[in-house]
């Protein structure tokens, strides 16, 4: 066995925690997801860094929260492309970037071959697999031929996958074997904010990933490989299950699950508490790895018990002003002088915000001081972490 673990890190497409089985118990959107999730590391409070799939691949490879105000994104600003990065430090493995549609999008591939050396970019095109809509090939036939691929690498790798059957037209191909095509009524679609084809669009993109994990799991590079699993952004549109405090927080657009799959390290599950966010996740996986890494930017190792469990999380919000959340508590900056901190418990969200009557003004404009200078921050950071900055 290679002595260094492979890495798969699986971005899914709008893989909000609003819509699946994690957050509601009678919603079987992500029963797989959950099922793997019972045999791993899963983290309930963790969020996506900003809003929008290039904002959310950006701030995943960089560390940076995405939170440009002049373009759409940041991987189409050509002064933020040059970026110095953990996954360019992992030598000796083989990197992959695959998507079933076109890495032209929103100039990701830009940021991708700027910034990480003799990369791949698998995409439409490379795969045997038809394409079945505007996105490329579908969720299954990727992750099927992605699989394909990692069986013969003799070399570590590091894969991200980016998936993309769960945006609309939410295309679920005809005649899978064993997925169950029946609908609930619309009563019940209503309750969760799902039209039939979407409904059925993200318990297909559970069974595409259950799928893989079927043929991994039989294969030799299984156990030495860390795999992760997340979304890359929430949903903007509300579904009425959820409680109203934590919709108007929109936190219903960024929170995901994260997955953490090992089987040669972790063979139990275990519900990690600890907040977190996609700038996180490079540092956690270099970690794991036993990756010597130079980390130049905002994320921290979600596992590093120097951080406590009592962490935050930085969220760069659209057209609202950034949050910071915990595994209990929500704090928005809001105006200058008017941040309050709101309570955000993970399973009994009360209806009406609530300020947290036992923390001083003190405390209040410590935390809006940490909000601002994040916020600040990563906007720097987003000109000012190059790879010629970091010689």
């Amino acid at each position: 066995m290679q002595e260094k673990p492979n890495v798969v890190l699986i971005l899914m497409e709008s893989m909000s925690t609003h819509k699946s089985s994690f957050m509601f118990e009678d919603l079987p959107t992500t029963l797989f997801l959950k099922e793997l999730a019972s045999s791993s590391l899963y983290f309930p409070n963790y969020y996506a860094s900003a809003r929008t799939t290039a904002k959310a691949v950006y701030s995943v490879i960089t560390g940076i929260p995405d939170g440009n105000t002049f373009f759409a994104s940041s991987p189409r600003d050509p002064m933020a492309i040059d970026q110095y990065t953990i996954w360019e430090q992992f030598d000796g493995y083989k990197k992959y970037f695959m998507m079933g549609g076109n890495a032209n999008w929103a100039n990701i591939r830009g940021v991708l071959t700027n910034n990480i050396p003799g990369i791949n970019i698998l995409e439409e095109g490379y795969w045997k697999s038809p394409k079945i809509d505007i996105w490329g090939v579908s969720d299954l036939d990727l992750l099927k031929e992605a699989h394909q691929l990692f069986e013969k690498e003799e070399a570590p790798f590091f894969a991200l996958i980016l998936t993309a059957s769960f945006h609309r037209p939410f295309t679920v191909p005809k005649g899978l074997k064993d997925f169950d095509y029946t609908l609930p009524d619309v009563s019940y679609l209503e309750k969760y904010g799902f039209v039939p084809e979407e409904y059925l669009s993200m318990r297909f993109c559970d069974y595409a990933v259950k799928e893989f994990f079927r043929l991994a799991s039989s294969s030799p590079y299984y156990e030495n490989t860390i795999f992760i699993i997340t979304g890359d952004h929430g949903i903007s549109e509300q579904s009425p299950a959820a409680p109203k405090n934590y919709q108007g927080m929109s936190l219903h657009e960024y929170q995901v699950p994260l997955i953490i799959h090992y089987p040669e390290r972790y063979s139990k599950g275990e519900v990690m508490p600890q907040a977190g966010g996609h700038i996180d996740l490079f540092p956690t996986i270099a970690a794991l790895a036993g990756i010597r890494y130079r980390n130049t930017t905002l994320g921290r190792d979600l596992l590093d018990p120097t951080f406590g469990n009592d962490r935050w999380g930085f969220v760069m919000r659209t057209f609202l002003q950034p949050v910071l959340i915990s595994r209990n508590k929500c704090y928005s900056a809001q105006l200058k002088g008017s941040g309050k901190f709101y309570r955000r418990e993970t399973d009994n969200i009360s209806e009406d915000w609530k300020e947290d009557a036992s923390l001083t003004q003190d405390e209040l404009n410590r935390y809006e001081t940490l909000t601002s200078g994040l916020q600040e921050i990563s906007r720097y950071l987003l000109y000012n972490n190059s790879k010629k900055d970091m010689k």
